[in-house]
C-alpha cells in the first residue's frame, strides 16, 4: 500500500483552517519535490477471491468506501470534500476510496483537491479496482453477461452493483461521493443500516453499512441481479426497498416506521438526507448557516441534479449552505485551487 504525504509539521488551531492558511498551505505544497503521479493499490484479486482477511490486515475493520466509476481518473473539489470530510470526522477509521478501471495511476497535477487532501490525512486511501473481472465473479455474473450489456446507465449502474458487492464481501459503510460528514460514525459501524428517503417513497442506496456477509444485504445483492432493469436510472434504489419486502415480509413504508428490523435499523431522513433531493436548490442559497445540522451524521448534496441543471461553482468568498458546510467540514478540498 502506497502512501502520499505532501505536507507535514502542520498546525491546525482549533481543528479549523482558514481559506488563507489553506491557500499558504497548497502554494507550499506545490514546490515540495514529490511524483507528479499515485499509483494505485489494485484491489481487484482481494476482490476476486473474497480475501477479507487480508482487507482486513491492510484497511482496518472500519471502513468507509466510496467509489468513483467513471474511468476518467479526476476527483473533483467536491467528491473530494465527502472524501475528507468522513476522512476528518473519523480519525480512527480508513477511507477507501475506489476509482475503476482503466485509471491505475492517478495525476496529481489535475487533481488538486485530491493533492492537497491527500497531504493532510493518513487515513485515506485511493485503490483502483478492474469492475468488470470483479462484477463477472461475483453474483452479477449471469446480468452482466446479459441485461447490462444493455444497459443506458453503465457507469451507474456499476457503483450501483460494486458498492453492495464489495460491502458484502468486507463489510465497512459506503456513501455517495455528493455526502457532507458531518461527526464520528462509531455508532453506525457498530449497526447494520439503511437510509430512508421519504420524497421518493423508497430506502435509498446512497449509504448503508453492513458487517461482512449479512443476510439482509445478500438479499440486496440476490433482488438487485433479479430485478434489473437496464433502461431504469433508479434501479439500485429500486433493489434496496424490494429486498426489505422479499426478507422482512413487511413493506418499505412499514419497516421505516418501525425503524428496526432485526438487526438493521433504518435511519429516518434527519440523520443522513435532512435536505430531500427535490430542495437541493437550498445548497446554493447565499446566506445560509449551518445551525440547523443537530444530531445528523452527515447531508447528502444531490450532485448529480446541480451538475445536471447547471447550478454554478461556488466561490471561496461564497456564504451558501454548501459552501458554509465546505469550509466547516472538508476544508482542504473546499481552500483547493480547484473550483467548487
Amino acid at each position: 500500500m502506497q502512501r502520499l504525504t505532501l505536507i507535514t509539521n502542520v498546525v491546525i488551531f482549533g481543528g479549523v483552517i482558514s481559506l488563507y492558511y489553506v491557500s499558504i498551505i497548497e502554494m507550499i505544497s506545490v514546490e515540495l519535490p514529490v511524483s507528479k503521479t499515485l499509483p494505485l493499490f489494485d484491489l481487484t484479486n482481494l476482490a476476486v477471491k473474497r480475501n477479507h482477511d487480508e482487507f482486513r490486515t491492510i484497511f482496518g475493520s472500519r471502513v468507509i468506501v466510496f467509489i468513483e466509476t467513471s474511468g476518467s481518473g479526476r476527483l473533483s473539489s467536491r467528491q473530494m470534500c465527502a472524501v475528507e470530510s468522513a476522512a476528518k470526522s473519523n480519525p480512527d477509521a480508513q477511507v477507501v476510496l475506489v476509482v475503476t478501471y482503466p485509471v491505475l495511476v492517478i495525476s496529481l497535477e489535475n487533481n488538486p483537491a485530491l493533492r492537497l487532501v491527500l497531504g493532510f490525512y493518513n487515513n485515506i486511501n485511493v485503490v483502483t479496482l478492474n469492475a468488470t473481472k470483479v462484477l463477472l465473479s461475483s453474483d452479477f455474473k449471469i446480468v452482466m453477461e446479459t441485461k447490462f450489456k444493455h444497459s443506458q446507465h453503465p457507469i451507474i449502474f456499476t457503483s450501483d452493483f460494486l458498492r453492495v458487492w464489495l460491502v458484502l464481501t468486507f463489510g465497512g459503510v459506503y456513501f455517495d461521493l455528493d455526502f457532507v460528514i458531518f461527526k464520528d460514525l462509531t455508532a453506525l459501524f457498530e449497526k447494520s443500516f439503511v437510509v430512508h428517503t421519504p420524497s421518493a417513497g423508497r430506502i435509498s442506496n446512497c449509504a448503508f453499512g453492513f458487517r461482512r456477509e449479512h443476510p439482509f444485504l445478500q438479499e440486496i445483492v440476490t433482488t438487485s441481479a433479479r430485478d434489473f432493469d437496464p433502461t431504469v436510472y433508479a434501479s439500485g434504489p429500486f433493489a434496496f426497498s424490494n429486498a426489505v419486502s422479499r426478507f422482512f415480509g413487511v413493506s418499505a413504508d412499514t419497516a421505516v416506521t418501525l425503524g428496526q428490523m432485526e438487526d438493521v435499523c433504518i435511519l429516518n431522513q434527519t440523520q443522513l438526507t435532512p435536505i430531500d433531493y427535490t430542495a437541493f436548490k437550498v445548497f446554493f442559497a447565499e446566506g445560509a448557516d449551518v445551525d440547523w445540522i443537530g444530531e445528523g451524521y452527515g447531508v447528502h448534496t444531490w450532485n448529480q441534479l446541480s451538475k445536471n441543471r447547471g447550478d454554478p461553482k461556488l466561490a471561496h468568498n461564497s456564504t451558501a449552505l454548501y459552501a458554509n458546510l465546505a469550509r466547516r467540514f472538508c476544508p482542504t478540498a473546499f481552500g483547493s485551487s480547484d473550483p467548487f
